[in-house]
């Protein structure tokens, strides 16, 4: 269907108007990997990437000064070793505060956030445990709780292959996404 392609294009036309961040959630299994990735969509923008390494922790920065000299893939791995499940709400809360504080509005586009969900929220036998329901509301709290502190300042983009409120139905968590508006995309006609 090309919703990827999509989002990706309205990234590049508005990148004049905004910092289009596109963060790709597929293969993140929680908090600490969204963190990762929306790290990794801030690298590129240079200026917004220097003060936005702070949010991560000194020891955070420091390694990332090393790598920056050395360069390459060595980001993503110092941010992964940087950010645990018991810290990474706070710094992500300081990243967005960061990018927010930015002089520019931004769009943040989530893609496969219901696939990251679904992971979340189901055990091994693919039935929903107590504990990935915690870790599931954890984290849709976090974005909810976001997406109201920079309201008009951060516009926030959730998408998915699969649909998230049916996923939520199933685990009793539809309120956590009650400040974002459905907007379906059907297939596309032959014009």
């Amino acid at each position: 269907m090309g919703k990827t392609s999509l989002m990706r294009e309205v990234a590049r036309r508005l990148q004049d108007t905004y910092i289009c961040l596109f963060v790709d959630l597929q293969k993140a299994k929680g908090g600490p990997d969204a963190v990762v990735e929306l790290g990794l969509a801030v690298h590129p923008h240079k200026s917004l990437w220097r003060k936005a390494r702070g949010a991560l922790g000194s020891a955070c920065t420091q390694a990332l000064d090393r790598m920056e000299k050395i360069g390459g893939d060595e980001i993503a791995v110092t941010l992964r070793a940087g950010v645990t499940a018991g810290d990474w709400v706070s710094k992500a809360d300081r990243l967005l505060a960061t990018i927010a504080a930015a002089g520019k509005p931004v769009l943040l586009l989530l893609d496969e956030v219901p696939i990251m969900v679904n992971r979340l929220l189901r055990g091994e036998d693919g039935a929903v445990t107590a504990a990935g329901r915690r870790l599931a509301d954890e984290f849709l709290s976090w974005l909810r709780h976001n997406s109201i502190r920079h309201q008009g300042i951060i516009r926030m983009v959730l998408s998915g292959s699969i649909g998230l409120e049916p996923v939520l139905h199933q685990a009793g968590l539809s309120a956590t996404i009650n400040t974002f508006e459905p907007f379906e995309l059907g297939p596309w006609d032959e014009s």
